[in-house]
């Protein structure tokens, strides 16, 4: 690929999209796959994927389940370079088929999961932690049957509090919620803090469940 100014993935989504504005991909048609277009272009597979994702959220692509990225059926009108960019107040939404697409490539072993934080299979953090919850279900088979009440498990509570303390922060049990992940957490957390309407400040990047909370 030419040398052109900008960043990997804008390089990427500029030569996509003249190939749209010349007519050379039509409506519906298929766009190079991410592994062709990453070995002639000569990018990373993820520059593509966020090359591709770009063109989508301006409605020049869209994707489909197992086959891949497509030509948006009527195509937004292209943006002139010279054109003034304004910013719009209003929230933009999350648009499912892009989650489908972030959650589908977790099976991927050719991609470094950085979206969530998990552990390596092959850790001995995870054989310790299949080790102690085979330990819990022997002495407590019915656990898994029991409906916890919020705001959760007393002894769980209370042990979250002494860790809290080893970091510094005094807090009393009573004062912790256990809730199922973190995205209840944010959830909660939201709806104690802000009001429809209010202006909220995230990371960028940041974790695309919250911006569908949000």
């Amino acid at each position: 690929m030419a040398a052109r100014k900008g960043l990997r993935y804008e390089q990427v989504a500029d030569l996509v999209e003249r190939q749209i504005a010349s007519g050379s991909l039509k409506p519906h048609d298929r766009v190079p796959s991410v592994r062709t277009m990453s070995r002639n272009a000569g990018v990373s597979i993820g520059t593509v994927v966020q090359a591709y994702l770009h063109l989508e959220r301006r409605g020049l692509l869209e994707t489909r389940p197992r086959s891949g990225f497509f030509v948006a059926p009527r195509p937004a009108a292209l943006d002139s370079p010279s054109a003034r960019k304004t910013r719009s107040r209003t929230p933009r939404t999350v648009a499912p088929r892009v989650v489908d697409t972030v959650l589908a490539s977790l099976a991927r072993a050719d991609l470094v999961a950085l979206n969530s934080a998990v552990t390596n299979p092959a850790s001995r953090l995870n054989g310790r932690l299949n080790g102690l919850t085979r330990r819990v279900l022997r002495e407590l088979p019915n656990l898994p049957n029991v409906f916890m009440m919020p705001p959760g498990h007393e002894p769980l509570r209370r042990e979250i509090a002494k860790r809290m303390a080893l970091c510094g922060a005094s807090v009393d049990p009573d004062d912790i919620v256990i809730t199922n992940g973190t995205m209840e957490a944010i959830s909660l957390a939201l709806g104690v803090v802000c009001r429809p309407g209010d202006t909220v400040l995230v990371e960028s990047p940041t974790y695309f469940g919250i911006l569908q909370l949000l």
